[in-house]
């Protein structure tokens, strides 16, 4: 292997290393937050229009995960209601153990995805605007990382406001 080929394959460790680095931290914030709400607030929303419940968000996430990795990235046939995701309702022990199974999913189905490319570019199943025929293995990974910590965020943000005496009151 030549220094140019040695070069390039750590740089494509090493970013992936801080994508999966970032991931992480997002699922973590996920059961940080969920540890910060009650069983009642898991399941409310604020009283602004479109706001979405925490146990939404959340599964949301998962889903989402499960749909660009594993159904697009790695063509597997998992199903997908887009739209009833941010009406899902549920338990925390369940969002516990389906962010832990995602999680592991996830290790497999990214770098399965990074070496042999994306098996299921016909797959419908996401309202993002961009072209399905043309992303690359790379994009899908930054685009699950981005979801996650655009959600994150607004999942603290809708806990903080849940669990202020205004809320409360």
């Amino acid at each position: 292997m030549s220094e140019e080929s040695e070069r390039d394959e750590h740089a494509d460790e090493t970013w992936f290393d801080a994508a999966s680095d970032t991931a992480e931290r997002c699922w973590n914030g996920f059961l940080a937050v969920l540890d910060d709400l009650s069983d009642d607030d898991l399941n409310r929303r604020l009283s602004a229009p479109g706001s979405n419940a925490p146990y939404a968000l959340v599964h949301h996430c998962i889903e989402m995960t499960r749909w660009w990795l594993g159904t697009f990235g790695c063509g597997l046939d998992i199903p997908r209601d887009r739209a009833g995701e941010f009406e899902a309702t549920g338990t925390r022990a369940d969002l516990v153990e389906r962010l832990a199974q995602v999680r592991r999913d996830a290790d497999v189905w990214a770098p399965r995805m990074l070496r042999d490319g994306i098996a299921g570019r016909a797959a419908r199943g996401t309202n993002a605007d961009v072209d399905l025929d043309t992303v690359t293995p790379q994009w899908v990974v930054l685009h699950v990382v981005h979801e996650l910590a655009q959600h994150l965020g607004q999942l603290q943000v809708t806990r903080d406001l849940l669990n202020s005496p205004v809320s409360k009151g």
